[in-house]
């Protein structure tokens, strides 16, 4: 057997060259264990847990992030008609992570953009059947994110702007009712374990908040997807999602302005997503006693202004323009 210095013996050669062996196999092996840590904290990293111990936010794997959301989407005017001009072809995209990543940041553009997206869409017809299909709800997004309402709290409290409801992971089949559950809670049958601490979760213990639906302008309309699962505010590890109700607290405590992370259950996958909370409108903490609820008028005022910004300025370059 060839002699090397991972099988050197005191006898075999003079002393200073023995302990020059020793002193490299100690190495080798400091190495090895030090190579091993590594790989699993890395691998570890590619799994971030679903109750973080910290408040802040560990980095999320880059595959699950969705383009810089909450954040404005060009910080330098100059470059934003560039900007602009490359995320509306981005809608065009054979691959989905990216026209959503697209779409996100159009949405994040404000309402003097719309002179210019309007003249965009002129410039690039005939749109292309993805770019259409979005069009109306990034026109919707940019136009009432820019209005104004009275706030609750001198505009203290955080708002996220969506219909939740309760939902229980991978306890049952959707058509079957279980005992003792809340009449209008919703249970969603989870083909498959989802990344947790240790790689694997038991999703049957796991619940969170169903986004039911969406309120266009507010910051969740820009990040969420309706049907998403919410199953943590990074922010408040130790909120435990037992109701709308509790959920709906833990938002409004965060407060308007606030940088919150969440971990959403999205298409059989585990994604962090960042969103800037707005402030709660007014309309939103009235309790209704009868009649109307103040919120739904709020809403339905605020979609009829746009419908006739639609119609005016946007609908008619669809019609003449679909490719």
């Amino acid at each position: 057997m060839p002699i090397g210095w991972w099988n050197l013996r005191e006898g075999d050669v003079p002393e200073g060259l023995c302990q020059w062996s020793r002193d490299v196999r100690f190495l080798g092996a400091f190495a090895f264990v030090f190579s091993m840590s590594l790989g699993i904290t890395q691998a570890c990293a590619q799994f971030p847990a679903t109750r973080p111990a910290e408040t802040r936010p560990a980095a999320a794997p880059a595959d699950i992030q969705i383009g810089k959301i909450g954040q404005a989407a060009a910080p330098d005017p100059a470059n934003r008609p560039v900007q602009m001009a490359k995320w509306f072809a981005e809608l065009a995209s054979a691959d989905g992570k990216v026209r959503d990543t697209a779409k996100v940041n159009l949405m994040g553009l404000g309402r003097d953009d719309l002179p210019a997206l309007r003249k965009l869409v002129e410039q690039r017809r005939p749109l292309l059947p993805s770019q259409a299909v979005v069009l109306k709800e990034i026109v919707t997004q940019i136009y009432l994110s820019g209005d104004t309402f009275d706030t609750a709290i001198n505009g203290r409290e955080g708002f996220l702007g969506i219909r939740p409801a309760e939902v229980s992971i991978g306890t049952r089949q959707p058509e079957e009712q279980q005992p003792g559950q809340q009449p209008g809670q919703q249970a969603v049958q989870l083909g498959a374990p989802f990344p947790g601490e240790f790689g694997m979760v038991d999703a049957s213990q796991v619940c969170g908040i169903m986004v039911m639906d969406r309120m266009p302008g507010f910051a969740g309309a820009r990040v969420l997807q309706n049907g998403d699962v919410i199953l943590d505010i990074v922010e408040r590890p130790k909120v435990q999602f037992r109701g709308a109700a509790e959920f709906s607290l833990a938002i409004r405590a965060l407060g308007a302005g606030e940088k919150v992370h969440f971990d959403v259950l999205r298409q059989g996958q585990v994604i962090r997503l960042e969103i800037i909370l707005g402030p709660r409108p007014d309309e939103a903490s009235e309790n209704v006693v009868g009649g109307m609820n103040p919120m739904q008028k709020l809403l339905d005022r605020r979609a009829q202004e746009v419908n006739d910004l639609w119609e005016s300025q946007f609908a008619p370059l669809l019609e003449e323009g679909l490719g």
